[in-house]
């Protein structure tokens, strides 16, 4: 009998390791947070407790919570699709700006991969669309009259007939311009963001500034992540 079940469980495990192989059974990516974890424990303990009893009660209560839990996720799964928010990623040496238009997003980045790794878990925990990666040589998107804006490049001279640019969030790169006074002579900013490129030496002299003129600043490298979200109604 021994013989038997060890011949049977190593035909199992075989058979696992074969189907495991197989891609168009893999389901991945699945929006699952700790909020959906105790849900979920919870329904299995009322479900226990409905085949202990055979309560109508408890069978009731596992039914209106499921319900109620498929309506939130729903709900959520909507309210995620229709937001719209910058975000701009801890990510060492990366540009990782994403920007999202009522769930469409698109990522201004150097290295879209890297970024697509180290952040796809936040996006499927947190139901958002993964986004599309931003054509070379962009540096600007709008959302709905708003504009972010990723300087990358030092600024020439200001001219007194130069007229600001007008920017929700400007996001400021390694090789970007470092000098405050002129940056605002070109942008008219909301917010400042200085990205995760950025040298411990340029991130520490931008902490500096922020401390001494109370700049609305937000420093990656030092703050974490940011995320603005856009009021679009």
């Amino acid at each position: 009998l021994a013989h038997a079940v060890s011949l049977l469980s190593r035909c199992m495990i075989d058979s696992m390791a074969v189907i495991s192989k197989w891609e168009w059974l893999r389901i991945a990516d699945i929006p699952f947070n700790m909020v959906d974890l105790f849900v979920v424990v919870g329904l299995l303990l009322l479900f226990y407790a409905f085949v202990r009893t055979g309560s109508r009660a408890v069978f009731y209560g596992v039914a209106a919570s499921l319900l109620a839990y498929t309506g939130f996720v729903l709900y959520d799964m909507t309210a995620k699709s229709r937001e719209s928010f910058v975000s701009v990623y801890n990510i060492h040496g990366t540009t990782a700006v994403h920007v999202a238009e009522k769930g469409s997003g698109t990522m201004l980045t150097n290295d879209f991969e890297r970024v697509a790794k180290r952040v796809g878990r936040y996006w499927v925990r947190e139901r958002i669309g993964a986004p599309k990666a931003a054509g070379a040589g962009v540096s600007s998107l709008s959302v709905g009259d708003s504009l972010v804006y990723v300087l990358s490049k030092p600024l020439p001279a200001v001219t007194d007939s130069f007229q600001k640019l007008k920017v929700n969030t400007l996001v400021i790169q390694k090789g970007g311009e470092q000098d405050y006074e002129k940056i605002c002579g070109f942008f008219d900013f909301e917010h400042l963001v200085i990205d995760a490129t950025n040298t411990k030496k340029a991130c520490s002299s931008w902490a500096n500034v922020r401390d001494s003129l109370r700049l609305d600043c937000h420093i990656v490298k030092v703050d974490g992540s940011y995320r603005h979200v856009f009021d679009t109604k």
